[in-house]
């Protein structure tokens, strides 16, 4: 995506599983685009990707409990997913 130099803003939305982040985000969206504004939405981890599956596995406890998985570790999981996107 190419912004040809013009000033752009990044705005994230960041908590817990199911505090909301998702319905807020997408009443921002249509608020932004009603204005006409171009709006870019990502959403992390994208578990319809396949590089989400350690993601899942992790969250789902198939490497043990989560404080079992050293931070580093879990942290690339979610790496890659952001990666491949």
């Amino acid at each position: 995506m190419s912004f040809n130099n013009k000033r752009a803003k990044l705005i994230v939305l960041d908590g817990g599983d199911g505090c909301g982040k998702n319905t807020q985000t997408l009443k921002l969206v249509e608020r932004l685009q009603a204005e006409g504004k171009k709006v870019k939405y990502l959403t992390f981890p994208d578990y319809n990707k396949d590089t989400s599956i350690f993601v899942k596995k992790y969250l789902n406890g198939d490497f043990g409990d989560r404080e079992s998985v050293k931070p580093q570790v879990a942290s690339l999981f979610f790496a890659l997913d952001r990666y491949a996107t």
